[in-house]
């Protein structure tokens, strides 16, 4: 698969998606086969990174601006390798857009839940 864009996330992420793809089986939203092909396509798309080498910058950073270290993970990574980070989190994206010098790119301006 060729890929036009960098996509980059914490190995973490698969496990995040594994599960949301799960509760949308059980709910009959989609069939299991479906969700293991989606898995597959994501795992294959995008550069995965270890999130432990992430910690030592995004530990500082989650009590200095009062924040998750899971989220400052990301921030972290985007800093790191100067990609925007994706995000559908409007306060991490205010709290954030100073200091990620490739920008962040807001999806919640056009996202509505279910």
């Amino acid at each position: 698969m060729s890929r036009k864009y960098e996509i980059c996330s914490l190995d973490f992420a698969m496990i995040e998606v594994a599960n949301t793809l799960a509760k949308h089986c059980r709910v009959g939203n989609i069939a299991p086969e479906q969700a293991l092909r989606g898995h597959e396509q994501l795992v294959e798309m995008c550069d995965w990174r270890p999130a432990g080498e992430w910690i030592s910058a995004a530990l500082p950073m989650a009590v200095e601006y009062q924040h998750s270290v899971y989220d400052c993970l990301y921030v972290a990574l985007a800093r790191s390798l100067d990609l925007p980070l994706i995000t559908g989190d409007k306060r991490l994206s205010q709290k954030f857009s100073a200091i990620v010098p490739a920008g962040i790119i807001n999806l919640y301006d056009g996202v509505r839940a279910p």
